[in-house]
Formats: C-alpha cells, structure tokens, sequence
C-alpha cells in the first residue's frame, strides 16, 4: 500500500495522480455494497464501536453479507470486539482481504497492517488531520470486500471525520447516532444531529446505549442515568430507534435481545 511518504521531494503532480487512482479504485470496491452505514458519536465514551460490533452481529444473524471498517484509525477497537485478533488480512493482487470473525464478519483495521495484535508495544502511529483521512481512504481502496450487503463504518467521535468519510464514498446511505443518557451525552448528541442534518446526512437514527445494568443474580434492571429520557430530547430531530443495555460481556449478549433496536434501524435503511 503506497504511501504519501514514499513520494520524493514536493511533487504535487504525483500526489494529484495518487489521490485519483485511489478515487477510482475506491469507487470501484463501493460498487459491491448494497448499503453503506455509518455509526457516529459526538464524543467518545458512549459505547459506539460496542453497538458497531452488535449490529454487525445481528445483521450476520439475518443472513446478510457484512463488513466492517474500523475508520477510528487512532483509536481502534472494533477487531478485539469482535474477537478476530488472531485472524489476519491476506495480501492479493487485488488488495487486502479483510479478516473474518467467527461469525463471518469481514473486519478491515490498520491494527492488522501495524501487527498491533502480535507484539503492541504502544508506540504506534498516530494520524492527524488530513493524514487520517487518507489512511481511511487506503483502506477502503485498498481492501478487497467483495459484495457486501452491509458496510459498517465505526467512526472516530470527530464530527467533522464524519463528513470526509461522506466526501470519500460515492454514496452513504445512512448514519445511526449512539448515545447515553448523561447530560453531557444528551448535549453533544443533539449538536451531533444538527451537524449531520448541515452535511445533509441521513440520520437513520439514535440508539440509546447503557441505558440499564441487569443484576445476574436476581434480574433486577437499575438505570445508570438517572432523569434523562434520551428518546424525548431527540424528538422531531431523528428517529429513537431504541435502547441497549450495559454490556459487561460481549460474548454473552443474546442477539435477541437488541433485535427489535437492529430492525427499526435496518428498516430505516430499505
């Protein structure tokens, strides 16, 4: 995968080549996939590339062909989420063939380029600004994803990386807002759906994430947040397509149990 770095000297003839051989392949690969969905948050900590990794789970469970790229390029999560550490990304003459979870999810991250999962020493790259959206933009020309139904896109909480993810593709479907109910949460999500509205993005809908803690030992459900009614503030602005719970174990999560959140958001998308 070539880089800006392996340019010689100030050549902006070549950057301007490169930039347009990348345009076309990536058009090219978003020619495959049926529907292209990111999954945004305003600020971090709210739990999005945990609802990221359980949408792709329940939208395998419907039998549909999924990715998912990991464009929180600085903050990368959603291959030990989904538990494809071990697998790798394949080098063809095609590009790369993304990873695979034990679900068949094809996962796309710059860990697998950096080979974080084998030796992470935390001295890792960190991308800014314009180089950022280039290694977005590498990653999705450069990886071979075949014929999606769905591609998930888990987005870094930077609103405006949101809007060269929109620029990058030839077409973004949709966006699912993820929240929770703190006050704080509550604020930006609301600023995050204005934005989103100015970048004429179509807003799918906010999920409410963490909204309750369930005891294992008797059943009972206690609200984390207390006096927030997130599907309240959102009102005329964006569809409430539901609330998840606290996930202490991703693995024991029952697909069920979210499928009825999962479909409002799907059917907002056909």
């Amino acid at each position: 995968m070539k880089k800006y770095s392996d340019l010689q000297g100030n050549d902006a003839s070549k950057i301007s080549e490169q930039v347009a051989e990348k345009a076309s392949a990536l058009a090219c690969r978003m020619e495959n996939i049926s529907r292209k969905i990111a999954i945004v948050s305003g600020k971090g900590g709210v739990g999005k590339s945990v609802v990221t990794a359980l949408f792709a789970k329940y939208l395998v469970s419907t039998g549909a062909t999924v990715g998912v790229l990991d464009a929180d390029i600085n903050g990368s999560s959603i291959s030990n989420l989904l538990g494809a550490t071990q697998n790798a990304v394949q080098k063809t003459d095609n590009g790369y063939k993304p990873a695979a979870d034990k679900n068949g999810i094809f996962v796309m991250s710059v860990d697998y380029l950096l080979d974080v999962h084998k030796s992470f020493t935390g001295n890792t790259p960190t991308w800014l600004g314009a180089m950022e959206t280039n290694v977005v933009r590498e990653l999705l020309a450069d990886t071979d994803w075949g014929s999606l139904d769905y591609l998930l896109i888990d987005t870094p909480p930077i609103l405006s990386r949101v809007g060269d993810i929109k620029d990058l593709l030839t077409e973004l479907d949709g966006a699912v807002v993820v929240t929770t109910a703190s006050k704080v949460s509550i604020k930006i999500m609301l600023k995050t759906l204005r934005k989103l509205a100015e970048m004429k993005v179509n807003v799918l809908g906010v999920i409410e994430n963490m909204k309750e803690l369930k005891c294992e030992h008797c059943g009972h459900k206690n609200d984390l947040f207390i006096g927030e009614n997130v599907g309240k503030a959102v009102g005329y602005l964006a569809p409430y397509l539901g609330a998840l719970p606290f996930v202490p174990n991703l693995e024991k999560v029952a697909i069920d149990e979210l499928r009825d959140v999962f479909i409002s958001a799907v059917d907002k998308n056909n």
